[in-house]
């Protein structure tokens, strides 16, 4: 993300610039959930880096021990750059292969009405 472990381990950075503003509520509500259940559910965000690009992230979190008066909780988090790219790559060819032939996603429909219909008798 582009911050020493100073930076990172610092207070003020993991919440005010770490985290979108749009996401601060939610995960607000994701602590109080897993305060009262002792976990919470699995949820995406973004973390911002330094340079200002949102990383995505998938993250999960469980107390192992609720009863214990001081519990050690175990997270989570997988950054998701890479299947977003690949997301990203995906719709493009696809909308790449939709200009090149708009008329081949009905071509298909039709053709596979016909064979659908042939098997079917």
């Amino acid at each position: 993300m582009g911050y020493n472990e100073a930076e990172a381990s610092a207070k003020e950075l993991s919440w005010i610039i770490s985290h979108p503003r749009s996401l601060r509520m939610r995960m607000h509500a994701r602590f109080e959930q897993l305060r009262v259940t002792g976990r919470c559910d699995v949820y995406e965000k973004a973390y911002i880096a330094r340079d200002g690009r949102r990383i995505p992230i998938l993250i999960g979190a469980s107390i192992l021990e609720p009863s214990a008066s001081d519990p050690e909780v175990a997270a989570f988090v997988t950054d998701l750059t890479p299947l977003k790219m690949a997301e990203a790559a995906l719709r493009a060819a696809n909308e790449e292969l939709e200009r090149k032939s708009p008329n081949a996603r009905s071509r298909w429909r039709a053709k596979f009405r016909i064979e659908n219909a042939q098997s079917q008798i």
